[in-house]
């Protein structure tokens, strides 16, 4: 599996180049990447060593569609599996045709206050900058 897909550590150390091939081929596109400092068991930081905590990314065409979409957002997380844990949050709105119209994507460190307030805020950011939107969703307890 690892010889046809790669392992964990090599996906994860291909995003940079990733979304620097996905704004190359997508102007407009917006990636947003949070790194947190390496550091060793007796908290000294590691010298130009960054590791991947969160990101955030929408595509140009979702942008410029939000402004066409109901003032409704949906937002839910799932959890990811595998070697390195964390949660996939999505933002979707609704369009003209009462379909359904991705608008933002995040891998985080799980579905928590502080994540989510960063995917807001990113999204606010890059994708909706209007008042007036109502935001679904299903958190609650169980």
């Amino acid at each position: 599996m690892a010889e046809v897909y790669g392992d964990w550590d090599d996906s994860y150390a291909l995003l940079p180049r990733l979304m620097s091939a996905m704004e190359e081929s997508n102007p407009g596109t917006v990636f947003v990447p949070w790194y947190n400092n390496v550091e060793t068991e007796d908290q000294v930081q590691v010298q130009n060593e960054l590791m991947f905590h969160r990101l955030f990314w929408t595509f140009k065409p979702c942008i410029d569609g939000f402004p066409f979409c109901m003032p409704v957002i949906q937002v839910d997380g799932t959890f990811l599996t595998g070697k390195y844990k964390g949660t996939l949050l999505i933002a979707t709105g609704v369009d003209g045709n009462l379909s359904i119209f991705p608008l933002a994507f995040a891998l985080v460190e799980g579905e928590n206050n502080l994540s989510w307030a960063w995917f807001f805020d990113q999204l606010h950011a890059h994708v909706t900058q209007r008042m007036g939107i109502t935001i679904i969703s299903d958190r609650h307890a169980g």
